[in-house]
């Protein structure tokens, strides 16, 4: 009796704590919380790093590998049949085109797991948001909202591979076909044998694989999202330091007072190496961010090319379904990551643009004497060289295409469309 007393406290403790999560996901979270926490949340339904607690978690995790194996087990083995023979040539792309992206998905999830280390390390730099700009308002409303715009994004991925999964459980003949099991199979194992295989190969398919896909993306925009919120932090805080040093009526005590001089240039050092110790730590994460973004996109972009055209030729040939619905969404979100991607570049390089000119335009308007010329030196060139860096040396870059920017994508529309109209002509 004692037991069955204290199951409602525990059904209400669990329904506080379930509320206060989804309180999270648009509210500032309490001290002491890993702002990360809807991510790992995302990361553990892609199983991509998860850690079982207790035998329950422990033989789910062995229950949800053991289906991904048993689906790519029965891809490779469409794919293995549909070319041997090529009956149905739209068939043969398919099962190729699936198996592919299946093994992109394996890619993805190594790539997550090789940089860890560095991403564990970016996330402990972000949580514990040293910077300040001096105006603790904006440095707050800059936070919360890129926390929000995160959540937001996982959310609707999440929302994606749920309808997707929904879509996929409604009947019909090109579901079957899409998630057919090979004849041969068939015909050894029977009917009902057959039945109960195609639904555990499609049952979860969308759930482990479309997961696994865009796992290493939602990480990488999370964190480009972070950092740049960081750097626009730095950015703020050299503008509020040039405002500072360059105050109204500064120039008349500064040409008049030897003491302003000093003054001046003291501040003006110590201020600015502050921001540049701040500069440096977050290039220093940003090098762990380009080793992440730069190989992920780089099978993002290629693998488009590949999958986005020719999966839009088996599209057209097939009648319109919700099977033909998930598919297109897939192809086209697939597509969407590369977009995703070089619009969030595109917006660092801007921030970046933005430091950029305000060193340049406090170099213009560095005042000289002739009793502090090696001050006004040594700030010109630090500033100078800095400048530069931000605008030449913190570029993403990808083998084959160069920098990593909105232009990238529109080439990619350009090449999908004409791999397009090709197959459309040769089938």
């Amino acid at each position: 009796m004692e037991h069955f007393r204290k199951v409602p406290a525990v059904v209400r403790a669990s329904k506080v704590q379930v509320l206060n999560r989804v309180r999270w996901l648009w509210e500032d979270l309490p001290d002491g919380y890993d702002s990360f926490w809807f991510l790992d949340i995302y990361l553990a339904v892609a199983a991509v790093r998860f850690v079982p607690k207790n035998v329950r978690q422990q033989a789910g995790w062995y229950l949800y590998q053991t289906m991904a194996l048993y689906q790519m087990i029965i891809g490779l083995l469409d794919m293995i049949y549909a070319l041997q023979n090529l009956t149905d040539v739209l068939a043969a792309i398919w099962y190729t085109m699936s198996f592919f992206a299946i093994l992109l998905c394996l890619v993805k999830h190594y790539i997550v797991l090789r940089h860890y280390e560095a991403i564990h390390e970016l996330r402990i730099f972000l949580n514990q948001q040293s910077f300040c700009s001096g105006d603790p308002a904006f440095d707050g409303k800059i936070r919360k909202r890129s926390y929000t715009v995160c959540q937001l994004l996982i959310m609707t991925v999440l929302c994606v591979i749920v309808l997707q999964q929904i879509s996929i459980w409604i009947p019909t003949s090109q579901r079957d076909r899409t998630f057919s099991i090979p004849p041969w199979m068939s015909s050894y194992c029977g009917v009902f044998f057959s039945f109960i295989l195609q639904i555990l190969y499609f049952g979860t398919f969308t759930v482990i694989w479309v997961s696994k896909l865009f796992s290493c993306t939602v990480v990488a925009s999370i964190l480009i999202i972070r950092v740049k919120t960081e750097q626009e932090i730095l950015a703020k805080n050299f503008e509020l330091m040039m405002q500072t040093c360059l105050e109204e009526n500064f120039f008349g005590s500064y040409q008049n007072s030897n003491r302003a001089r000093k003054q001046f240039w003291d501040h003006t050092k110590n201020h600015l190496k502050t921001v540049l110790d701040q500069q440096h730590e977050l290039l220093k994460h940003l090098e762990q961010l380009k080793s992440l973004v730069e190989p992920l996109f780089f099978f993002i972009y290629y693998a488009s090319l590949i999958i986005v055209g020719t999966v839009f030729v088996v599209i057209l040939r097939e009648p319109l379904s919700f099977m033909t619905m998930v598919i297109l969404s897939s192809t086209t979100i697939s597509a969407l990551e590369c977009y995703c991607l070089c619009y969030l570049l595109d917006s660092f390089k801007n921030v970046n643009e933005t430091i950029t000119d305000n060193m340049f335009c406090f170099c213009s308007q560095l005042p000289h004497s002739g009793d502090h010329h090696a001050d006004y030196v040594d700030v010109r060139a630090t500033l100078m060289v800095v400048g530069y860096f931000c605008r030449h040396g913190m570029s993403f870059q990808c083998a084959g295409i160069g920098d990593i920017s909105s232009a990238v994508f529109a080439d990619l529309v350009n090449i999908s469309y004409s791999v397009l109209t090709f197959l459309l002509n040769v089938l």
